[in-house]
């Protein structure tokens, strides 16, 4: 939130809708016209820097949907591994908000460089490929063939113990 803030003091326009905002249900009440205007989704995480942890924000409500995402919360190198190349807008490359600002203000008013963060629809790498194959499939499906296809096996007790485990309440604790 205050990261998000930050931007808004720098001079970036925020649509917010959500939970946090007090206002979850006017967000499903935006017509497509209206959603399809944001060129932007800020694919703020609930923490920061937890290994592997990419949500819906990232996914659903950015790249599924034809927004460039700007992240924040993952590390940088855990989105590299997952997302296609040039896709999103990683905070961590942009020593102040006002920069960040600056360049998204910039790439609102000069489409071709805009453009350039959907290249990987529009001429995908064979990496970019098998990650769309992996999205368009059901995440059940998605697991069931990766466990299937597992050179080594290992029983879990408790997957909530993995996510949730000692190593990881950092992550799990509100900032």
């Amino acid at each position: 939130m205050d990261y998000a803030q930050s931007l808004v003091d720098a001079g970036l326009p925020v649509h917010r809708y959500g939970g946090c905002f007090n206002n979850r249900e006017k967000f499903s009440e935006l017509t497509r016209a209206e959603l399809n205007s944001f060129k932007f989704y800020l694919a703020f995480e609930n923490s920061q820097h937890c290994t592997d942890y990419i949500t819906e924000k990232f996914w659903e409500m950015s790249l599924n949907s034809g927004r460039v995402p700007v992240v924040w919360g993952p590390l940088k190198r855990d989105v590299e591994k997952v997302a296609p190349t040039g896709s999103y807008i990683h905070t961590d490359d942009f020593q102040t908000p006002k920069q960040l600002v600056q360049y998204l203000l910039y790439l609102d008013k000069h489409d071709e460089e805009y453009r350039k963060f959907f290249s990987w629809r529009e001429n995908p790498d064979s990496r970019t490929i098998t990650l769309i194959n992996s999205m368009s499939t059901i995440p059940e499906k998605f697991l069931c063939d990766k466990l299937q296809k597992a050179t080594q096996k290992k029983v879990v007790d408790s997957v909530p113990d993995i996510i949730y485990g000692n190593e990881r309440q950092e992550c799990m604790r509100m900032k």
